[in-house]
């Protein structure tokens, strides 16, 4: 409880505010790299389950010719 009433009043200093803003922006600033190659390196892999899967839906649709 003393905790949570401690975090109330560190954040009401608009200066806290100010650090955590620029915390966190430097954190996205460090993460942007990794969270790219991410992308990068999922994107074919996303893109031939998404092949896959139009691929499966033209053969469901397509009707069986005896």
């Amino acid at each position: 409880m003393l905790a949570w009433v401690a975090g109330q009043a560190l954040l009401a200093s608009p200066t806290t505010k100010k650090i955590l803003h620029h915390g966190k922006d430097i954190g996205l600033f460090l993460a942007a790299p990794f969270i790219g190659l991410a992308y990068a390196v999922m994107l074919p892999f996303v893109g031939m389950a998404l092949l896959a899967w139009v691929a499966a839906q033209a053969l469901m649709a397509k009707p069986v010719q005896a």
